[in-house]
C-alpha cells in the first residue's frame, strides 16, 4: 500500500522534475488516523519483523492487518508531505481520502463479509463519486503540495505524527 506509491515516484523522479511543474497524487485513506504512533530515530524500519507474524501483537489477525494498512496510508500521507519539501516546488505531492466506495459485494468472502457490505451501501460512494477527489488532486491549479485532500476539499489529517 505504500512501497508501490514510493517506489514508482523515484522511478519517475527524473520525469517528473524535466515536466515541472508536475503532480504526484497519493492515494491515502482516512483509516490512517488508527496507526500506531511511529518510533522515533533517525532510521526507523518499519513494520517491524515481528509485527508480520501471526499472533502478533493481537489475538485476533485482522486487528493486526487492519493496523499495518492504517500504518501504509499513513506513510502515504508523510510522503507526500516530504516529497512537496524536498523537491521544492518542481514537483507537487498530495495525498487523499478517496472515500468509500461499493466495487464489489465481497466477491469470495464470506457471507458474513457480503452481508456486511451489503448492509453498508447507502453510506457508499458511487465509482463516479470516489474517483472525483482523485481528479480534484491532479487537476485543480489552487493546490500547492502536501495538502491531504477528502471529498474534493482540503481536509485535516488526524494523526499525531502529522505535521499540524
Amino acid at each position: 500500500n505504500h512501497l508501490g506509491h514510493f517506489y514508482l515516484t523515484l522511478l519517475l523522479e527524473t520525469q517528473l522534475r524535466a515536466a515541472a511543474p508536475a503532480r504526484v497524487v497519493v492515494v491515502s485513506s482516512r483509516t490512517h488516523k488508527y496507526s500506531p504512533l511511529l518510533p522515533r530515530g533517525a532510521i526507523v524500519s518499519l513494520p517491524n519483523p515481528e509485527m508480520l507474524q501471526p499472533g502478533f501483537p493481537e489475538f485476533y489477525p485482522w486487528i493486526r492487518d487492519t493496523k499495518l494498512y492504517a500504518l501504509s496510508k499513513l506513510c502515504n500521507i508523510l510522503f507526500a508531505e516530504e516529497l512537496s519539501r524536498r523537491w521544492n516546488g518542481a514537483v507537487k505531492a498530495v495525498s487523499l481520502h478517496p472515500g468509500a466506495s461499493m466495487l464489489s459485494a465481497g466477491g469470495e468472502s464470506g457471507w458474513l463479509l457480503k452481508a456486511w457490505l451489503i448492509f453498508m451501501v447507502p453510506w457508499t460512494k458511487t465509482v463516479e463519486q470516489g474517483a472525483s477527489t482523485s481528479i480534484f488532486a491532479a487537476a485543480s491549479p489552487d493546490l500547492q503540495g502536501g495538502e491531504y485532500l477528502s471529498n474534493c476539499a482540503v481536509a485535516q489529517a488526524t494523526h499525531p505524527d502529522l505535521t499540524p
